[in-house]
């Protein structure tokens, strides 16, 4: 016989079995956890508030499982951050020993290939495929290739061999010129001093200047060994090269790339491959007298500034210097007062400065000289008046009283 269908549980019976699960949770968690082992913030509640607690636990430390792993991402980054700061400055480091170490040895090359005084030979590094050797017969150079590919390398090579050539025959033109009087020591602290106009005119020879010292040194050493050319220069070879040194100087003393910048006077052609001789105009200059040393030193009003240089010295031969109508500043050399041949000297109408050197007495075969509308001071009656008969025509600033310049054989007098 088929039992009867059950009910369906009440909802009081429902309710019952609830009350009995939520009684066996909070006595586990009672039971398995006392006060003092519980997270932080977790207190005894009783009844149906266990369950809250343990959840807002859970979630207090999973946010300081959180904030401790962002501490850790934050150095982590910041470890990172400095070692890679580290790292650049070791690679800058290297860059810098490296690019050092490099010039070192390319100017080591460099040196390979100069001139060997001793034996008269030539050598550069194995990767340049050629060689240098002097001829026993004839003296002349001859170039044996390693290859028939290497035509370019070994004409690298023999622009090497030239410019250490020029560089040599420079530095022995001036350390064995009377007029520069400089030495070794001189030589070395112009080559290390600031970029100065001497250092100028110097690199200038030395790179710009190739052509016209190249054909010098072939002309030269055409019968020479190459290692014997340059200490066996005359001295009239080593004064045509000083005096256009001293040339250059002058040229970059004086600000030379602004000469006659408006144009009013005709160009001169400068810096060429020429002799200095040829740096003139018509009636304008620079002009050689026939053995080619320097004669005419012509710049009127060609708008010049800067200063005279002491090099101003070297021309021995030089008998005109017309300067005047410019913007030259700062005081008269000395050195003009060694210049025995000049006859005329006219640096009127600039911006000198300073007293006039008591060397110009030794000018004895000065006949006129124009030093007005300067601001220079001094006593030219003692210096041309007492001692001169020959000179004929003077003009300085005179004029005012007391007068700046002292002169009691002035022809005319400014400084109005």
């Amino acid at each position: 016989m088929d039992s009867p269908p059950r009910n369906p549980p009440s909802e009081a019976f429902h309710a019952h079995d609830l009350a009995l699960a939520e009684d066996d949770a909070n006595t586990q968690v009672t039971e398995g956890t006392s006060d003092d082992a519980r997270p932080a913030g977790l207190m005894k509640s009783g009844g149906g508030g266990a369950m809250e607690d343990i959840a807002a636990a859970g979630d207090d430390l999973e946010k300081q499982l959180d904030y401790a792993r962002q501490k850790r991402k934050v150095q982590r980054r910041k470890n990172l951050w400095m070692g890679g700061i580290f790292a650049l400055l070791v690679v800058l480091l290297l860059v810098v020993i490296i690019s050092s170490a490099t010039a070192k040895n390319k100017s080591s090359k460099s040196k390979s290939s100069a001139v060997d005084h001793g034996d008269n030979s030539y050598s550069t590094s194995e990767d340049a495929g050629s060689s240098y050797s002097s001829s026993s017969d004839s003296g002349e150079p001859m170039v044996t290739s390693g290859s028939s590919d290497d035509e370019s390398e070994s004409s690298s090579v023999e622009s090497d061999r030239d410019v250490v050539y020029v560089d040599q025959l420079v530095e022995y033109a001036l350390s064995k010129s009377p007029s520069l009087h400089m030495d070794q020591n001189k030589l070395d602290q112009l080559l290390n001093q600031p970029m100065t106009p001497q250092l100028q005119a110097m690199e200038y020879m030395t790179s710009d200047d190739k052509k016209y010292l190249n054909a010098l040194l072939q002309t030269h050493m055409s019968a020479e060994p190459l290692g014997e050319a340059i200490q066996t220069l005359s001295l009239r070879q080593i004064d045509t090269l000083v005096e256009r040194y001293a040339v250059l100087v002058l040229y970059f003393s004086l600000n030379g790339h602004d000469w006659n910048k408006s144009g009013l006077r005709p160009a001169i052609p400068v810096l060429n491959s020429e002799s200095i001789c040829e740096w003139n105009t018509v009636d304008s200059g620079l002009k050689c007298s026939t053995d080619g040393s320097l004669d005419v030193i012509d710049f009127t009003a060609y708008e010049l500034s800067g200063t005279l240089p002491t090099e101003i010295g070297v021309f021995k031969a030089l008998r005109v210097i017309f300067l005047d109508r410019n913007e030259i500043t700062g005081p008269i050399p000395s050195e003009i007062g060694v210049l025995s041949q000049l006859r005329n000297l006219y640096l009127d109408h600039n911006q000198l400065s300073g007293v006039i050197p008591d060397e110009l007495t030794h000018l004895d075969n000065l006949l006129s000289t124009r030093l007005d509308n300067n601001n220079l001071t001094g006593n030219l009656t003692k210096i041309f008046c007492d001692n001169h008969n020959g000179i004929n025509s003077i003009e300085a600033d005179c004029f005012m009283d007391p007068p700046e310049v002292e002169c009691s054989c002035c022809l005319s007098c400014g400084g109005v």
